[in-house]
């Protein structure tokens, strides 16, 4: 018990930028995933940046 606490305590905050850098890289990895053809509109979605909020709203729209 004593060793978990000291390590919450004095670990090292996590580098926001590479978890940045990492979310970056598997959004695109996920992007490669997607077929245009089949799923335009998510990847009109991927490349505006859409909230999901106005995803939904859209969705609402369309169906």
């Amino acid at each position: 018990m004593r060793y978990i606490l000291f390590y919450f305590i004095f670990a090292p905050e996590p580098d926001l930028v590479k978890e940045v850098t990492l979310l970056k890289y598997q959004f695109e990895l996920m992007k490669r995933m997607i077929q245009s053809d089949e799923y335009p509109f998510f990847m009109f979605v991927i490349d505006h940046e859409f909230e999901e909020e106005q995803v939904n709203a859209l969705l609402k729209v369309l169906f």
